[in-house]
């Protein structure tokens, strides 16, 4: 039974959460104008890119036919097709919206971009996606609608954020910025978002490789490759796909960019100490813990790992065009071919003019999975997997992964298939062919597998190519199991 002191309270709870999802509720879907920074705040959502910090964006289109502007709730709609089609009743898929309004440039129905508010309202930039072969005429009269409609500033300036629009640059006639200008005022870069545990300790491009998986890395400089770390703050700064940046997306390991970090006190008195690393939309926190947390988180994480079993498919003995492949492909040739596969196919669907690798021919993963039984590289890499369970100490992974690579590498490729993708490289009149990586472990929703494999040039009569400086043990230093 209720006492009636408890039911006056939840009644009262019940009446605030009313207020508070009335409250909520008066966000609108949409504004045909901004006045003011609490009606930008109302639609404010995520930027279109995490390479810039201290960034507040709302998504902008311009309907054409109707000569009306919309500034979307950023919040509610990710992209701007979502939009027209549930409240300007588009009635076509989200593919035929993306080919029409961002690949195709006459007859558009929709001009859009994203309006973002740098520092505190020192800078608004108008960004239109990478992929947008929007004309000139076209970013204008977008500009247009924009500073009849938007009141935070006199002077948005058109965001020069790829090759096509540097060389527009000069016809457009708009205040522009580039991304260098805006760097220049830029401290931070929150670049993978997390939290961690470990020991503060710093490095640089020369040493990084004596960085354990332990550490939390203050990092000086930007190396080719970086091993498994507990969290990295770079001096840096990083693009969205630098090799870096996904390596820690991957990997799920926070990562930031700070121009200043190696000269910061507060950075510099949590070195070699045991430090919590946490990195949100909102900023970055480093503050100094216990070894007993450090130890606590990482057992914990150990503990929760999981095995995944990975499709294979080994019935395919010969190599096979990319062109005939598709996503059904993943366990045949890997994701990386099966995807080049399903792309050729978007491709001459939708009658486009892209660059894609030519005669491109993909290799079966039934000559990997001969090759490391041939060696007898399956027997240590179960072994791995066995002992993975335990807990295997980082120094013991990397011994064991060390020999897996060198009973591959020495072991002979089968003759056959070097003599199948000899002709094939012949017949298509080539006297070099690049090779790439393509398992059914990378490229794959939520794992990209960057880092994992190099790409290598083979030429027609030479027999070795000569092996990059740390190539040897890359495998080993950068798997991160």
């Amino acid at each position: 039974m209720y006492r009636p002191a408890l039911i006056s309270t939840l009644i009262s709870f019940l009446i605030l959460s009313a207020d508070l999802n009335s409250l909520a509720q008066k966000k609108p879907e949409f504004l045909s104008e901004i006045q003011d920074l609490a009606q930008f705040n109302s639609l404010m959502g995520q930027p279109n890119t995490t390479k810039f910090s201290e960034v507040e964006a709302v998504k902008v289109l311009y309907h054409i036919s109707s000569k009306k502007t919309y500034y979307i709730n950023s919040a509610n709609h990710d992209y701007h097709s979502t939009f027209c089609q549930q409240h300007l009743g588009y009635p076509r898929s989200i593919t035929e919206f993306n080919l029409e309004n961002y690949t195709h440039v006459e007859n558009r129905a929709y001009l859009m971009a994203t309006i973002n508010r740098f520092f505190d309202g020192n800078l608004y930039t108008i960004e239109f996606s990478v992929g947008d072969n929007i004309s000139v005429k076209q970013i204008q009269l977008l500009y247009g609608m924009i500073q009849q409609s938007f009141h935070l500033t006199n002077e948005a300036k058109t965001f020069i954020n790829t090759s096509r629009l540097r060389g527009m640059k000069d016809q457009l006639m708009l205040p522009n910025v580039e991304a260098s200008e805006i760097f220049v005022h830029q401290r931070v870069q929150l670049l993978n978002e997390g939290t961690s545990y470990g020991i503060l300790r710093r490095f640089d491009a020369a040493n990084i490789e004596e960085a354990s998986i332990h550490d939390i890395v203050l990092l000086q400089g930007n190396p080719v490759d970086l091993a498994p770390v507990s969290g990295v703050i770079s001096s840096d700064f990083q693009t969205p796909l630098s090799h870096i940046t996904l390596l820690c997306k991957n990997r799920g390991t926070p990562f930031i960019t700070c121009k200043d970090c190696m000269s910061d006190a507060e950075i510099l008195a949590l070195l070699n100490k045991p430090v919590r690393f946490e990195v949100s939309s909102l900023g970055f926190k480093l503050t100094t813990t216990t070894r007993d947390s450090v130890d606590l988180f990482w057992k914990s994480k150990v503990g929760k790992q999981k095995l995944l079993a990975l499709e294979k498919d080994t019935t395919v003995h010969a190599l096979i065009p990319v062109s005939k492949l598709s996503f059904q492909d993943i366990s045949k040739v890997g994701a990386k071919a099966a995807n080049f596969g399903a792309l050729n196919q978007i491709i001459r669907e939708e009658h486009l003019t892209v660059k894609v690798p030519e005669d491109a021919v993909a290799i079966p993963i039934y000559f990997y999975e001969y090759h490391i039984k041939a060696c007898g590289a399956d027997v240590l890499i179960n072994k791995l997997i066995d002992l993975s369970r335990l807990g295997l100490d980082p120094r013991e992974t990397q011994l064991l992964l060390d020999s897996i690579q060198n009973v591959i590498l020495r072991y002979p490729i089968q003759t056959r298939l070097l003599h199948e993708v000899e002709q094939w490289v012949v017949s298509h009149n080539y006297t070099s062919f690049r090779f790439r990586s393509s398992t059914n472990a990378e490229d794959l929703e939520g794992f990209n597998g960057a880092g994992l494999y190099l790409s290598k040039t083979g030429y027609i009569g030479q027999s070795k190519k000569k092996h990059r400086k740390g190539d040897k043990n890359r495998m080993g230093k950068y798997l991160g199991i």
